[in-house]
């Protein structure tokens, strides 16, 4: 919306949730599924723990910037 604080990084977030979405149909799941697994042996619990306030902000300044 034009109205938002930062229309155009709504609309390269858009894309990118776009071309993301049309990949993820693109590819087998059961790739997709592998890699999320490897990802969640790769990371340590702790590193995740440490980005979620990282996490929770990003979420809090969307909320923000949409208003």
């Amino acid at each position: 919306s034009s109205s938002a604080k930062a229309p155009d990084g709504f609309e390269l977030a858009g894309w990118f949730i776009l071309v993301s979405s049309v990949a993820l149909l693109l590819i087998k799941r059961e790739w997709h599924a592998a890699y999320a697994v490897w990802w969640s042996k790769k990371l340590p619990e702790n590193y995740i723990r440490l980005m979620s306030p990282i996490t929770a902000a990003a979420g809090l300044m969307l909320i923000y910037l949409a208003i």
